[in-house]
């Protein structure tokens, strides 16, 4: 009952087509046709220029939801990950793994958008990724709160440093640092919610498969 609509393949596709497929993902979340007006699909479409976290209602327990480069429909009250064929998206975390050409990786993260400097969304070189965990994949990518164990790649060269030490360098009471959520594999912490990511297995136009990491930020403002 949970549908992910990406925002910009449903820009570049035919208006009615667009609408139609929004349509079609509003009706069957919320299981059935009656009441879902052209005024609910414009609800949706409305998200696709609004920062990640807003929301919208649909009825029936249903909301539709910015996340990043996505609109996620569903039930009000869903807790549990969202499978799609491309990742993975929950309340905390989403993931996607993109396959490209070599040479395209970084013109391909130009078109979603450009890499941003929040701290809150990353890419990464997934195929870099698994060689340097020894053979770890994205979907053991967890969100937790940090612990004593984790540290994170600070230099290029891959040199770690205790992400305790990283948020103690950088002003962080000691309990907060206990409460700071990471991305992590493992104790190999990709990202640092808000904070910093990772300085291993960037993406380079060597890329051929791209990992993009986010946390989900919850926000149902309207």
């Amino acid at each position: 009952g949970t549908f992910v609509l990406y925002v910009n393949e449903l820009r570049e596709a035919d208006p009615l087509l667009s609408e139609m497929a929004i349509y079609r993902a509003i009706c069957l979340a919320v299981g059935r046709k009656k009441d879902i007006t052209e005024k609910t699909v414009r609800a949706v479409i409305d998200l696709f220029d609004r920062q990640s976290g807003r929301a919208a209602d649909l009825k029936y327990g249903i909301v539709a939801k910015k996340v990043y480069d996505t609109v996620v429909i569903g039930p009000e009250s869903e807790e549990n990950a969202v499978d799609t064929e491309d990742g993975n998206c929950n309340n905390t975390l989403c993931t996607a793994v993109f396959d490209t050409e070599e040479g395209e990786a970084l013109q391909f993260i130009e078109n979603l958008g450009g890499f941003p400097k929040d701290n809150l969304k990353k890419y990464f070189d997934c195929d870099k990724l698994i060689s340097r965990l020894n053979g770890k994949t994205p979907d053991e990518l967890v969100c937790r709160k940090a612990e004593a164990a984790d540290v994170m790649a600070v230099y290029p060269d891959g040199r770690r440093k205790k992400v305790f030490d990283i948020l103690k360098d950088g002003k962080i009471g000691a309990d907060d640092r206990k409460d700071q959520l990471v991305a992590a594999i493992g104790h190999e912490v990709l990202m640092i919610k808000g904070i910093r990511s990772s300085e291993a297995c960037r993406v380079d136009k060597k890329t051929k498969k791209i990992l993009s990491v986010s946390f989900a930020v919850r926000n149902t403002e309207a």
